[in-house]
């Protein structure tokens, strides 16, 4: 009902929540739209199956990964499956124990069931971060980023800033983790290419940890920003945190 949705709304979100999915040209502000937004979803997709994901933790940021299926989008749209499901990512932003924020990205294979190949959003870029940093050179790391990059990593508390800063930062990971093979779990964006990022492994010592970052790029296609999110499970399983 309404009423049930409501409730479910004002106890997750803040009174000033906004929700923003730029493929498909959705934005919604407040408690009220947001209701909204879930009686349309649940009158369109009544019999949407959702399944479970673990919750990338970052700060003040964190991902969720939402998969999907027995939906169908449109009457000439794609039908998504439990074998092939519709991934959303939301970057949501905590604000006093509420959502504050919520952006909504969706795998590559998603946005291709939609919208077919776009050149936008191919998965270029993250298929190059982790062979970059699978190198274990510095040099072809600090290539990826601009001069004046930040990349935050907000559940350790560090900020590497500037392209000295991150070169460091990278020697540092490098150094800890020799021998570490990154690999796209899968790559996730917005179908403009706008702000890509990527759900990746890393394996290590016979040990995986799963890393989800969000990119921002300048118009050369050089990272200017990054944010790292973690699986705790995987963090603990692997020695990476307590």
């Amino acid at each position: 009902s309404e009423e049930a949705i409501r409730r479910f709304v004002e106890a997750a979100y803040s009174p000033d929540i906004v929700f923003h999915d730029v493929s498909f040209g959705d934005f919604r502000e407040g408690h009220d739209n947001v209701v909204r937004m879930y009686r349309d979803f649940l009158g369109l997709f009544g019999d949407a199956v959702f399944g479970d994901r673990p919750t990338l933790i970052g700060n003040p940021t964190a991902l969720q990964v939402i998969p999907s299926w027995d939906v169908k989008l449109g009457t000439n749209g794609p039908s998504f499956t439990e074998d092939a499901p519709l991934v959303e990512v939301d970057l949501i932003e905590i604000d006093d124990g509420l959502i504050g924020s919520a952006l909504l990205f969706y795998d590559l294979a998603s946005m291709q069931a939609v919208y077919g190949d776009l050149q936008e959003f191919d998965g270029a870029l993250q298929e190059g971060y982790a062979d970059a940093w699978t190198s274990g050179s510095t040099e072809a790391i600090a290539a990826l980023y601009t001069n004046d990059a930040v990349r935050h990593d907000g559940l350790a508390g560090l900020d590497a800033t500037g392209i000295e800063g991150i070169t460091a930062e990278a020697d540092r990971w490098v150094t800890a983790l020799q021998g570490a093979n990154w690999t796209v779990q899968f790559p996730f964006g917005d179908r403009f290419g706008d702000q890509p990022g990527a759900v990746f492994e890393v394996a290590h010592d016979g040990c995986t940890v799963v890393v989800g970052i969000i990119f921002d790029l300048d118009d050369e296609g050089l990272i200017t920003n990054e944010r790292l999110h973690y699986d705790p499970a995987t963090l603990r399983a692997c020695g990476w945190a307590n």
